[in-house]
């Protein structure tokens, strides 16, 4: 029998590239790595300054019985009440006007650059109106998760209604098609990455707006929560919140990743998306 050159050549098995560490090792790694860093930086400052600055791994696990036995559900509930509607209105009002400025082109030529401009304003700064109309309630929550919500939206969807390719709409009226025939089966397939984007930009805006609101001025909420604790010098009660927030963005990115993929809508992969929220 007759053996292939190459498989008696060391320098041709030398030369395959080496299998890549799956995606899921590289996370659990980078996860581990921050693990190690946080408790290298909690022994540092134990010794340095203070231990309360970084608490030690297991002194934050502790903490989270003081937060789970206080009224954590409570606020968990009413930052999701906020979150829900904020989002309903910001998304709803988003489309609708991005549509109907896409679709008419002298309403967008004045509206669009002042929405573009009032875009680049942080909304934390409008707080302060919102409180002089709504109180301190839940309705100024609302109002705030909704406005941050809103532009993200708003102008992904004017882009993605100009963007339509002009062959298709050109097709379209060969084709002799209804204006509702040329929105429901031209403009929203195409607009639909776009669209998708602008929603989840949304989404992320709508939280940080509703938990930056809630550490300003509020009744109740995860965001007043942390303040809370902050105030009473709870640290790794404090800490122990915000993990939670952070685990939870990521977990909302990467379900809000799958969804794109599944309606192909995006292809991004939920470790980027992560960075929105």
């Amino acid at each position: 029998m007759t053996v292939p050159a190459a498989a008696l050549d060391p320098g041709t098995r030398s030369n395959r590239p080496a299998r890549a560490p799956s995606l899921s090792r590289v996370r659990l790694a980078g996860v581990l790595g921050v693990l190690v860093l946080w408790e290298a930086a909690a022994t540092l400052f134990a010794r340095l300054a203070t231990a309360d600055f970084f608490p030690h791994l297991w002194t934050l696990a502790a903490a989270y019985g003081e937060v789970f036995s206080s009224r954590f559900a409570t606020d968990v509930a009413l930052t999701g009440y906020e979150l829900f509607w904020g989002l309903l209105f910001g998304i709803g009002s988003g489309l609708l006007l991005g549509l109907a400025l896409g679709l008419n082109h002298f309403a967008r030529e004045i509206v669009e650059p002042l929405l573009v401009y009032l875009g680049t304003v942080p909304k934390i700064v409008l707080y302060p109106v919102l409180l002089l109309f709504l109180t301190v309630g839940v309705e100024s929550k609302i109002a705030m998760a909704a406005l941050s919500t809103f532009f993200p939206v708003v102008l992904h969807t004017i882009t993605a209604a100009t963007e339509v390719r002009p062959l298709w709409l050109s097709a379209a009226r060969v084709l002799r098609a209804s204006a509702l025939q040329r929105l429901r089966y031209v403009y929203l397939p195409a607009m639909a990455p776009s669209v998708y984007s602008g929603i989840r930009l949304g989404i992320a805006a709508g939280i940080i707006g509703t938990l930056m609101a809630e550490t300003k001025a509020a009744q109740g909420g995860v965001g007043y929560r942390v303040i809370y604790y902050y105030s009473q010098y709870d640290i790794p009660e404090m800490y122990a919140v915000l993990i939670l927030v952070f685990v939870f963005s990521i977990a909302l990115a990467s379900v809000l990743g799958w969804i794109g993929r599944r309606l192909r809508l995006s292809d991004s992969d939920p470790a980027e998306e992560g960075a929105l929220l």
